[in-house]
């Protein structure tokens, strides 16, 4: 059996001003120190990064991670907890990917899954909406009359195709 001396006993769980710490860090702190835990940092480098000991740095993280669990109704989290798995794997499987060999197609593949599945979980796969908006008209006619004045002309009168007049001299419908 190991025995830990109380020393590393309390490193490990944490002091009072370790807890007191935690409790008075704000969330988004405490989310960044989790995101780097995501992305692979130790205890050690997130409390180097933080400036602060590593108890209170795995407390930070430990309570973000139980806030992202709390909930089985509230989606926001559950998304956010696929987030947290899906860069886990990809911190993971990207390095393999992007390694030429023989197994860098079948990893690729997988990442891009994870990519894909990501996206969709996110809502970045959603249809964009767009707006088309189409002149009436009228709207263009007002245009091009202010286009025409601007130049010191008038709109020509254009005569109507379907009414048709004949012509005495000629005899012909004009």
């Amino acid at each position: 059996m190991k025995e830990i001396d109380l020393k590393s006993a309390i490193q490990q769980v944490g002091t009072r001003q370790d807890w007191a710490y935690v409790e008075s860090m704000s969330e988004i702190q405490a989310r960044a120190m989790t995101a780097l835990w995501v992305r692979g940092a130790t205890y050690p480098e997130i409390a180097e990064e933080w400036d602060c000991t590593t108890a209170a740095a795995r407390l930070a993280v430990e309570r973000t991670l139980a806030d992202s669990l709390d909930d089985s109704e509230d989606r926001t989290k559950q998304r956010m907890r696929l987030v947290m798995q899906y860069d886990a794997l990809l911190k993971e499987l990207l390095p393999r990917a992007l390694k030429k060999g023989r197994e860098q197609q079948g990893f690729a593949r997988l990442v891009l899954q994870i990519d894909m599945q990501k996206s969709k979980l996110l809502g970045l796969d959603a249809a964009t909406e767009v707006n088309v908006n189409i002149a009436s008209a009228q709207e263009i006619q007002e245009w091009a009359n202010q286009v025409l004045a601007l130049k010191g002309m008038a709109m020509p009168e254009e005569g109507d195709p379907f009414v048709l007049e004949e012509n005495p001299e000629t005899g012909t419908f004009e």
